[in-house]
């Protein structure tokens, strides 16, 4: 079965050292969803921070077989909110 990789760019390069073990490509990316959903459940401020953050998928090769890539926008109208000392919206 093939190794993946779920590297993380959050504004630096977590890369996946050890990697998972799964039978398809199909089944890499529905752990990548799965993986995705925990993260943003971990720290769910940090994603309104503003900034884009994305997780490669790597094969043994370590060549990128698919990014997904996470960003919340504000709309345009909604004011601007505070939240521990930054500024948000």
């Amino acid at each position: 079965m093939p190794r993946f990789f779920f590297d993380i760019r959050d504004g630096e390069y977590i890369a996946d050292r050890e990697g998972a073990v799964f039978p398809d490509l199909e089944a890499a990316r529905i752990q990548a969803v799965i993986r995705s959903g925990d993260l943003l459940k971990e720290n769910p401020s940090k994603f309104w921070e503003g900034e884009e953050w994305q997780l490669e998928v790597r094969d043994e090769a370590r060549r990128i077989l698919f990014i997904l890539t996470f960003m919340a926008t504000n709309a345009p109208h909604l004011p601007r909110r505070k939240l521990a000392g930054r500024t948000f919206g």
